[in-house]
């Protein structure tokens, strides 16, 4: 099997582009930005957790997994290998233009 290079990620990436990924959509449809002062409410445990990670992140994860029925475990697994997924949360690694937040 070939290894993936750092060209073919990025045609991946703008393959994704072109095509117009549903969760660029709704990053650019929906401003998380309103949900803000709510999620700084919120006391349920599972963000209690992931104090390191940002409430609006924590916000699209829940997103992702309830539109997919996801366990936990598949969405950590899933958020890893899906491109879209890493581009919708903002995660990216060398060469991934992040979508705006």
């Amino acid at each position: 099997m070939d290894q993936l290079n750092f060209s073919d990620l990025n045609d991946r990436v703008e393959q994704i582009t072109r095509i117009g990924a549903p969760f660029e959509a709704l990053n650019k449809i929906v401003d998380l930005c309103r949900f803000d002062g709510i999620l700084l409410k919120a006391k349920a445990k599972d963000l209690q957790e992931h104090k390191s990670f940002s409430l609006r992140l924590i916000l699209k994860v829940f997103i992702l997994q309830n539109l997919y029925n996801f366990s936990e475990d598949l969405m950590k697994r899933q958020i890893k290998d899906r491109l879209s997924f890493m581009r919708f949360l903002g995660l990216g690694s060398a060469g991934l233009r992040p979508t705006p937040r």
